[in-house]
Parts: structure tokens; sequence; C-alpha cells
């Protein structure tokens, strides 16, 4: 598949491990410039990194924990030091807080969806669907 990716600039947050690294090594094979980022294993993402360069890709690899804004700054200003800017970011790490993600037994539409209790204003719309109308116009 071409994607048009050759040489434009990926920072892929959570590179090292899963999904981050499939994307890596996929945007890798269409010979794009990937920032490959690790929060605790920096030999996972160096076998990334031997990938996406084996496929054609360019790698560069930096520590990014999105617990410690720093490494943020650090990660992005290495990048554009590097290839002059950022093209591409894939916002794939994540922190669940805790001890860990959620219960993996329950199911995402199991969810209950929490909604904020309905403002006075929306209340009044329900109940007046015409101060819609008026609402709209600036009345």
């Amino acid at each position: 598949m071409n994607t048009d990716l050759s040489g434009r600039v990926a920072l892929i947050t959570g590179a090292s491990t899963g999904i981050g690294a499939a994307t890596a090594r996929a945007y890798g094979r269409e010979a794009a410039r990937v920032a490959i980022t690790y929060r605790n294993h920096p030999d996972s993402a160096e076998k990334v990194a031997a990938d996406v360069e084996a496929a054609g890709g360019q790698a560069h690899i930096v520590r990014l924990d999105l617990e410690d804004l720093p490494t943020i700054d650090h990660a992005v200003a290495t990048v554009v030091e590097r290839w002059g800017g950022i093209e591409i970011l894939v916002a794939n790490a994540v922190r669940w807080g805790g001890d860990g993600p959620p219960d993996p037994s329950v199911r995402f539409e199991d969810v209950p969806l929490r909604l904020p209790p309905p403002s006075a204003r929306a209340r009044r719309l329900r109940s007046r669907p015409q101060a819609l109308v008026r609402d709209r116009k600036g009345s």
C-alpha cells in the first residue's frame, strides 16, 4: 500500500510495543522518518527502530513519559532538531492511572455513559422547543 509517507516525519508515542510498534514498522515500510518513543523499555524501542530501518525508513528513539511533562517537550524538541519538524503525530501511548488498565472483562458497550446534569438552559429548551428558534435568531 502506498500512502505517500516517504520522507515524512512521524512521532509515534508508545511505539516500543503493541499497536505503536506495528504502526512504526508500517510507516517504515513506507520510507517515513519515524520517531519511536518509549517509557520503560529502550531495548524494545531499539528492536522496533532496527525493523523500521530494515524496511526502508529512518528511525529515531526518544524517551517520553506522559506523567513526566519535561520528557514530552524534550521528545518533540529532539525530533524537530533532528528532522526539522513533525508532520504526523500518532498518539498511541496511554496512562490508565492506578495500577493498570480497566477490568478487561467489562465490554466497552457496557460502560455506563455518565453525562453531566442538563443545564437550566437545556431544560428550558426541552420544555419550550420554540425557544430554540428564538435563541438562534439572537432573541
